[in-house]
């Protein structure tokens, strides 16, 4: 593989996957919606396209931080060895997060 085609190789592996993360995120907000939303406002929308864009934002700096080991660090962390168990539980916690996230604001815990 040539090493120019390395960065791009490191983007389309984790576009690849960022559905992933968007359906997950959106299935358990809507699960907590459901759950715990005895009413929905629209205002709350604009909170939700928010959190949306800063989670996707959140999402990218997996692929920062690879491509940042791979140009500066001359691939001396190792992070693509680790890409999937990142991702892992990176998915893992922003899908509690979500979910945690729901309940906490319509319990008024």
């Amino acid at each position: 593989m040539n090493k120019k085609d390395i960065p791009n190789d490191i983007i389309r592996w984790w576009e690849s996957k960022r559905w992933l993360f968007n359906l997950g995120n959106g299935l358990f907000g809507v699960l907590g919606l459901i759950l715990f939303a005895g009413y929905f406002k629209l205002g709350e929308a604009i909170g939700l396209i928010i959190y949306a864009i800063v989670g996707n934002i959140f999402f990218s700096t997996g692929m920062l931080l690879e491509i940042v080991d791979f140009y500066y660090l001359n691939n001396k962390l190792g992070f693509n060895k680790f890409r999937l168990l990142f991702l892992i539980m990176g998915l893992l916690f922003s899908y509690s997060v979500t979910f945690i996230g729901v309940i906490i604001h319509y319990t008024n815990i």
